[in-house]
């Protein structure tokens, strides 16, 4: 295999004038590697690369280092070389990234060669190791370890003078049990390393490494499966994974470079192969998602009903509204949120500069942004999340002698809660999802229970404890827009999507909400304490939940369920059986779902879709 088979393409470059500093946001941004310098972007000549060892350099915010003082020449690879070659001279000079260039003479930059993207297209290639386990190519000498209670100026002196990529952090000397793990990233996104060492005055309290270092890290043992652990590698980018024994201490680590000799060169020499344990993570049963088609999502009750299908006789005429509020494509999210709130809608139309409909926008899109964002999600990367980056454009268009049960057939099978009424040029009206299932009350609500609608047991559950991105995430794969929190002995309340984009989870005074756990020592004897540490941990399914404590029995009709929707603005309500034990939830959706149901051309749409796939 060649190099240009697996490079990248170079997105983001520098000149030999750029500050340090400047880098140091682009590497935090980004996640990047290594960064070419490049004369200027019409010759695009290659004269070096930083990588975030190079960063550590500048040692206070306002330096004045430039790009050019500590960029690195080489090395520099070729397209056509062999990539066991290209590797060799990257751990050579002990890089995870460098650029590619057309010839050593003219150095026209090309690309990037990484080696987590190596990894990743051997296995996407479908290479098999030529090492089976960890043990065969696991590095077992100078072990990098340092303490929480080390100074982070010990840690910038390994990474920038004396080679070190990664550095795993024991509690004790004697233990050896990994509790965390240190990279240049590391400092890079905390900015912990500023020490001033450029200043006349410099700093009377440096950091310690505990207040830079990732808490948890992931280990591997001698025979662990190679093509699991680089899996696991090239998904999340670790440097290096601690390899520990029986006892949890370590005994060794495995880089990227040992990763890929493992594809490549095998074995390293006297490494004997273990017999290879298969990793089997466990899952608890109410965490496990199973996702399902859209056919088998809208057959799925908890009790099917018999009684004959009957059309409910209203017409898209009958329930559309006149309008609906609408917002610019170019503004922010944390725009739109504000307006939602300020409008009473949960729904918003976007429009282009001439004031035509171009999308929407609803409480689901912004949920989905916290679900991309990760378990550390903050409410201030709205700032950075533009409405044109996550709104929907399918909005569909009927006539107004279109039947309810048909728009709900529509909004289920396209996943679109707004449908217009006429066309985008000359809209006649709007129906929302909210429209549709508030119309349904006296029609259809005396006719069905709430077991005739409901998901199976335990698929609309969540525990208190559950971090909200997995919450969202279950949401999502099961087309609810609630979930009931419960911890196995009671009921705590609802995460609703209608609500969850408008939960405060920050103030004016203290910022971000999130959990923190804070250590606290005094500087002086019999002084004030002060915090040298904060941990933030994933904001959790309690943190974001409407306290609702009333229920709904399987008996109960719907018109009862839709009036508790609109008495505390939610989508969903809790269900117990006779018992009072947990059974799920009913939601907007699921009567949503009951519509569909009764609409032959709903079916005929999603089977076909199916079709297409399977093809």
């Amino acid at each position: 295999m060649k190099v240009w088979e697996v490079m990248e393409e170079a997105h983001i470059r520098m000149y030999p004038d750029d500050l340090v500093v400047y880098a140091r946001s682009l590497f935090r941004k980004y996640g990047l590697r290594c960064i070419p310098i490049v004369n200027d972007l019409i010759e695009n000549i290659c004269l070096g690369f930083i990588t975030r060892k190079e960063v550590l350099a500048a040692t206070s915010r306002k330096s004045n280092i430039k790009v050019k003082d500590v960029m690195r020449d080489r090395p520099l690879l070729l397209p056509d070389m062999e990539l066991a070659e290209a590797v060799k001279i990257m751990r050579q000079h002990n890089v995870h990234a460098c650029p590619v260039v057309d010839t050593l003479q003219h150095k026209k930059l090309i690309g990037i060669l990484t080696l987590r993207n190596i990894i990743r297209i051997l296995r996407k290639a479908g290479y098999k190791p030529l090492a089976i386990t960890v043990n065969e190519v696991m590095t077992r000498k100078d072990i990098p370890i340092a303490y929480p209670t080390d100074r982070v100026n010990i840690i910038w002196k390994r990474f920038l003078f004396e080679g070190e990529n990664a550095i795993i952090i024991t509690a004790r000397k004697q233990s050896l049990i990994p509790i965390g793990i240190v990279t240049p990233f590391d400092f890079i996104k905390s900015g912990r390393w500023h020490f001033r060492r450029e200043s006349e005055t410099g700093t009377r309290s440096i950091a310690r490494v505990k207040v830079v270092m990732t808490r948890g890290v992931m280990v591997a043992y001698p025979n662990s499966p190679i093509d699991f652990v680089a899996d696991v590698i090239a998904e999340n980018d670790f440097t290096l994974v601690p390899v520990v024994n029986e006892s949890g201490k370590v005994i060794g680590y495995l880089t990227q470079f040992d990763v890929v000799r493992a594809y490549l060169e095998g074995r390293k020499p006297k490494r004997i192969r273990l017999p290879p344990v298969p990793i089997i993570i466990p899952e608890k049963p109410e965490e496990k998602i199973v996702y399902m088609t859209e056919r088998a999502r809208l057959l799925t009750v908890l009790l099917p009903r018999k009684a004959p299908v009957k059309p409910i006789g209203l017409l898209a005429s009958n329930i559309m509204r006149a309008e609906i509020p609408a917002v610019e494509y170019k503004l922010n999210l944390e725009h739109a949120r504000n307006y939602m709130l300020r409008s009473k809608s949960n729904y918003l139309l976007v429009l282009d500069e001439k004031g035509r409909i171009k999308g929407y926008i609803t409480s689901g899109n912004i949920i989905t942004v916290i679900a991309e964002k990760g378990p550390l999600w903050k409410r201030r990367t709205y700032d950075k999340t533009f409405i044109e980056e996550v709104m929907g454009t399918d909005i569909p268009e009927v006539d107004p002698s279109t039947p309810i049960e048909e728009i709900a057939a529509i909004m289920y099978s396209r996943k679109c809660p707004i449908v217009i009424v006429g066309s985008r040029e000359s809209p006649q009206g709007y129906i929302t999802k909210d429209d549709v299932v508030y119309a349904a009350k006296d029609l259809l609500g005396k006719e069905l229970t709430v077991e005739n609608v409901i998901y199976p047991a335990g698929l609309g559950i969540a525990h208190p404890h559950h971090t909200l991105s997995h919450a969202i995430k279950r949401m999502q794969a099961y087309y609810l827009d609630a979930l009931a929190v419960y911890d196995g002995a009671k009921i705590h309340g609802v995460l609703s999507e209608n609500r969850l984009p408008f939960i405060a989870l920050e103030d004016n005074v203290k910022g971000v909400k999130s959990r923190r756990l804070l250590w606290v020592r005094r500087l002086v004897k019999g002084g004030r304490k002060l915090a040298r540490y904060i941990k933030i941990t994933p904001l959790l399914v309690e943190d974001a939940m409407v306290r609702v404590f009333e229920t709904v029995k399987l008996t109960d009709t719907l018109d009862v369920v839709i009036e508790l929707f609109k008495k505390y603005n939610i989508d969903g309500i809790p269900v117990v059986d006779e018992e009072g034990r947990i059974i799920g939830i009913i939601c907007k959706n699921d009567i949503l779902r009951e519509l569909a149901r009764r609409v032959k051309v709903a079916m005929k749409k999603i089977e076909g879709e199916e079709a297409k796939i399977h093809v």
